[in-house]
């Protein structure tokens, strides 16, 4: 989870007409973006990257403002997309993924 993978299709249709030349021309190296988290209210900076085999990530920070911050598991869901009013991606964690205890045999139907 070091990194948003983007599906380059949507990116390519939702995000790219809305970008001038030189943005998309950075997204080779890096164009700095803002993601807003719509379920705190905060804004984080990001990297929007494309690489060279046309995947699209999000990338600096993506870490420590959403994952860590968030407290994201493998099979959350999440929803981001580009608002081109605001010039900024929006993001919200849609669903959790089902979360295992650790101490479930003590707490459910276990006698000493």
């Amino acid at each position: 989870m070091s990194r948003l993978l983007l599906a380059s299709k949507v990116a390519e249709s939702h995000n790219f007409p809305f970008w001038n030349a030189d943005q998309l021309t950075k997204t080779k190296e890096g164009l700095p973006v803002f993601v807003w988290d719509c379920d705190t209210k905060t804004e984080h900076e990001m990297v929007f990257r494309q690489w060279n085999k046309g995947a699209n990530v999000l990338i600096k920070n993506w870490v420590m403002d959403f994952v860590k911050r968030r407290e994201l598991k493998l099979g959350d869901e999440i929803g981001l997309y580009g608002d081109s009013c605001s010039s900024r991606f929006k993001c919200s964690v849609l669903n959790r993924a089902a979360r295992s205890n650790e101490n479930t045999d003590n707490l459910v139907g276990k006698s000493q």
